[in-house]
């Protein structure tokens, strides 16, 4: 209980449509789940090109040299609140933009720049005290990077939004200390360490303040801001098909702990979100503009129902339950016939593709 058994680690396409998986023990550091399962999709897919997107959760400096050496481009999301102050300065400098983008109404919607950045990998070593790794100052290796910078509007009025959420919190816990808690706003209230009352850290709220709209991609690529961009955005497709499983093909919580269940539990919803997201993406290319969700398809399957009508067991036959609607252009897009309000055994095996048996009906 309140323990992770496995993290499991997904790669999907561009469209959205998984492509494999990998489960890994619950206490792995997600930063070591991203190489083994990409080295696994390159050698079994004989992949020759392969580009990486990933968010920053991912992002470690060993990473993007593993990536490197094994063949593979990316596009990842950078932290850069904590860089260099070299870096610092040349993401805020509002001289060296390149690249704005307006509206219809002419009103700036985002801007960009570029920054060459080399980065440096460092010797790790592990404290013979804390068993803690440890960068040293061994060079073990250099990489040419670009660190796409955009700035928006729209992010910055968020951002704003909501620290100053935080902040109203953190006053309330600052009055009432014993609200004070592990949680977001935390970290914007000073706590002495012998006496004293707790204080709203406002200098580090003035830094946080600095970074509003602020947006960083790392890429070894040489391509323009706007594509190394829409390549990252698609990365939102990846959070969705966990909502999905998660949410509707309940693959947490796992309510099973022994090695072949736990596999089998996986592999069951990963088959599940995989023939989902296809159908979704034929829907949407069949369809084009028209808004088709996971809700509205996994409704219209969970509403398909016939039951079999028992009256007149010399005659069985199926009543449909369900109205027409989105299940039955469903089943002409995927090669189904649809259905009538009444069917009789044959009929509807033969246009729901299932085996022609003999149905023999017993009085009950």
């Amino acid at each position: 209980v309140n323990e992770v058994q496995v993290v499991l680690g997904l790669v999907m396409d561009e469209n959205g449509i998984p492509i494999d998986y990998e489960l890994f023990n619950g206490n792995t550091n997600e930063f070591g789940t991203m190489v083994p399962l990409i080295e696994k999709i390159k050698k079994t897919y004989h992949l020759k090109q392969l580009i990486v997107v990933a968010d920053r959760g991912l992002n470690s400096c060993q990473n993007l040299f593993d990536l490197k050496d094994i063949g593979c481009d990316f596009v990842i999301a950078q932290k850069f609140k904590t860089t260099s102050e070299h870096l610092k300065e040349q993401i805020l400098d509002q001289e060296n933009w390149q690249q704005f983008v307006y509206n219809d109404d002419g009103v700036e919607t985002c801007r960009y720049k570029t920054l060459d950045v080399t980065q440096e990998l460092h010797e790790m070593r592990e404290s013979p005290t804390t068993h803690r790794n440890y960068k040293t100052s061994n060079v073990l290796g250099t990489m040419d990077l670009k660190w796409v910078v955009s700035h928006s509007p729209s992010r910055a009025a968020k951002d704003k939004a909501d620290r100053d959420r935080a902040i109203e919190k953190a006053k309330q816990a600052v009055a009432d200390p014993g609200r004070l808690k592990n949680r977001g706003y935390k970290s914007l209230v000073k706590v002495p360490k012998g006496k004293g009352s707790p204080t709203i850290n406002w200098e580090k709220i003035n830094e946080q303040a600095k970074w509003d709209g602020y947006y960083v991609i790392c890429t070894n690529l040489n391509i323009s801001p706007h594509d190394a961009t829409a390549i990252y955005r698609k990365l939102w497709q990846i959070e969705d098909c966990f909502r999905v499983s998660k949410t509707y093909l309940e693959a947490r919580p796992c309510f099973v702990w022994t090695d072949p269940h736990i596999y089998g539990h996986f592999l069951s919803c990963f088959i599940s979100l995989v023939i989902e997201k296809y159908m979704l993406y034929t829907f949407k290319n069949e369809l084009g503009k028209e808004e088709i969700t996971h809700e509205k398809m996994l409704e219209a399957l969970r509403k398909a129902e016939v039951v079999y009508d028992d009256i007149n067991p010399q005659v069985p036959f199926y009543m449909r339950l369900y109205e027409a609607g989105l299940f039955d252009r469903m089943s002409a897009l995927f090669n189904l016939e649809v259905l009538n309000r009444v069917e009789v055994p044959s009929t509807l095996r033969r246009k729901l593709h299932l085996p022609l048996t003999k149905v023999v009906a017993t009085p009950t």
